[in-house]
């Protein structure tokens, strides 16, 4: 009996119309090691490949999926002319907005930081080392690639170059660049010496909407891009907006309210950016959050219709499950999965496969260990 026919059955059973959940089946486990973490789940926007990064002891490691042939592989590996016998971290990996198959990815290698390009065709690898990007290596060390937008720029933190990298920055010395994605040269766009950018996503086709601390010390958001000079867009003095995430037909812009009292929560909100002078809109209480989540990839995800938002609900008597709200009528259901306490996923550009880290199967005995699964996704 399929999965569809057994929850109509059950709901004419309880006497209500026949609806079909959101749910994913034919799941299975394909990453695992024993007292490592895993984060950081993403996906390709225009391709059939995902991310996450699995982390033990100093080291992280981004591994790549392609859910359409089942291989996985590292981002970066010993024998690609890039490292040898050297410990490496791989850091802020980012997909491509723009050209499907493709990322970008932050490296640290023995001290050494710097930014490379990895190409996927047909599960092999072309890796470029940005070696001619006009940055030195304090700018490198704290600079954070945010955004890849579908015009083919990529939005960079970079402090400045006179900061020394053993000091405290100040978060006035970090402005904004972009990076053309066949450019090596990073253009200046802020010049902006009273926010410090925290973290952001595309807006439209050529701009960026950001989360950053001004002067007021309040996390508020901004829209920013090339040819657009920054505009703060929220004024609250009660919410600190985090990590945004602007929905695909660019009505919308969901953020996190992270709690003060629990780090591992937040309250999810929207804000209609057609709408003047909007108001930030409560959609979810208690929205689970990564502890070391860089950006909104793996926390939450719009669904590609725009009309709601999957997000991972922190409710420890029900283990954590993955759910899904409609931004309209605010009705939240959740999605059925094998697995229990989900702490980041990622769902694919068609929204029919998801990855997911979880810290086991409802069955299974042993719970502790985090692991990786994947499975078909029906929306």
């Amino acid at each position: 009996m399929n999965h569809k026919f057994k929850l109509a059955l059950l709901s004419l059973v309880l006497g209500f119309l026949p609806i079909f959940s959101q749910y994913a089946e034919n799941e299975k486990l394909i990453y695992h090691i024993e007292n490592g973490g895993f984060f950081d789940c993403s996906a390709s926007p225009l391709s059939s490949f995902a991310s996450f990064r699995t982390s033990s002891g100093a080291v992280n490691m981004h591994m790549l999926y392609n859910f359409k042939t089942d291989m996985m592989y590292p981002a970066l590996e010993p024998g690609d002319d890039l490292f040898q016998e050297s410990v490496r971290s791989t850091l802020n990996l980012l997909w491509s907005s723009d050209e499907g198959g493709k990322c970008r990815i932050k490296v640290s290698d023995e001290g050494n930081v710097n930014f490379y390009e990895i190409s996927i065709s047909n599960d092999d690898r072309r890796i470029e080392k940005l070696l001619e990007i006009t940055l030195e290596q304090n700018q490198l060390i704290t600079g954070t690639q945010l955004a890849w937008s579908p015009s083919g720029k990529i939005l960079l933190s970079l402090c400045e170059r006179n900061i020394p990298i053993e000091s405290d920055i100040n978060p006035a010395s970090f402005d904004f660049y972009t990076l053309r994605t066949r450019s090596t040269r990073p253009k200046n766009i802020s010049n902006n010496r009273s926010i410090r950018e925290l973290h952001g996503d595309n807006y439209m086709s050529n701009d960026f909407i950001i989360s950053g601390v001004g002067e007021s010390g309040f996390s508020n958001l901004y829209v920013v891009g090339p040819q657009t000079e920054m505009k703060q867009i929220t004024y609250t003095q009660s919410i600190s907006e985090s990590w945004p995430a602007v929905s695909p037909n660019n009505d919308f812009v969901a953020f996190i309210h992270p709690k003060a009292d629990d780090e591992s929560a937040g309250d999810l909100y929207t804000l209609n950016l057609k709408e003047v002078n909007a108001e930030p809109v409560l959609v979810v209480e208690n929205v689970y959050i990564p502890g070391t989540a860089n950006s909104s990839g793996g926390q939450y995800q719009w669904a590609n219709d725009s009309k709601g938002i999957f997000f991972i609900q922190k409710e420890a008597e029900q283990k954590n499950p993955l759910s899904f709200v409609n931004v309209s009528t605010m009705t939240k259901t959740r999605i059925e999965l094998d697995a229990i306490f989900i702490s980041s996923f990622a769902i694919s550009y068609n929204e029919k496969q998801i990855l997911y880290i979880a810290a086991g199967t409802k069955e299974s005995d042993e719970r502790i260990s985090y692991k990786a699964y994947v499975g078909d996704f029906h929306y």
